[in-house]
């Protein structure tokens, strides 16, 4: 077992001031073919209005899903999920009413509740990351997973729900959300 850390932070350049900080462990498990990211990150600014998000990416490289991506269904089967389709939802009128309205629906369209697993299929080989706890996940270019890891809305956004997303600990600032993801791209077993 090998590992590594990765540790990022956004300065201010007049004061010198940390304002946002990550670190990334890596750890690679060759008994187990996983590799795990546990990303840690201080709690995020509360001073943008329109607020952040972050959403760690996992890209695997010439890695063709053809827009199909698999999602666990509370934690049991896998659903199979198609980039900008929804059998009930017809997404070339949502689209054409958010750029009317200045909003992307397409990536909202195509977020869905994760709450163990995400895979990705291309030919034989599976791209496969299991995360630690619920969040959203999608898959919106071909060989790329990515997860809702925490967001930071401070004012209302005005897209329907009234109500703002600003969660803080007891001293006031941003909650912080660690989490852990095991990533694994092999090839599919067919026996």
């Amino acid at each position: 077992m090998q590992k590594m850390v990765f540790y990022f932070e956004n300065t201010k350049s007049r004061t010198g001031e940390v304002n946002e900080k990550a670190t990334v462990h890596v750890t690679l498990d060759q008994d187990f073919h996983v590799t795990k990211f546990d990303v840690e990150l201080d709690s995020i600014p509360g001073e943008n209005l329109d607020g952040y998000e972050i959403t760690p990416t996992f890209d695997a490289m010439n890695f063709d899903n053809n827009k199909t991506f698999y999602t666990d269904s509370n934690g049991l089967a896998m659903q199979k999920r198609v980039l900008n389709y929804r059998n009930y939802y017809d997404f070339d009128q949502a689209w054409s009413d958010s750029h009317h309205s200045g909003h992307n629906q397409n990536i909202t369209g195509n977020y869905y509740p994760v709450n163990s697993a995400m895979t990705l299929k291309d030919g034989e080989r599976q791209f496969t990351v299991l995360n630690d706890r619920t969040q959203g996940g999608s898959s919106l270019q071909n060989g790329r997973i990515e997860f809702m890891q925490h967001r930071r809305v401070p004012a209302d956004d005005n897209k329907g729900v009234a109500e703002y997303l600003n969660e803080r600990d007891t001293d006031g600032n941003g909650i912080r959300v660690p989490a852990s993801y095991y990533v694994q791209l092999g090839t599919l077993n067919n026996g």
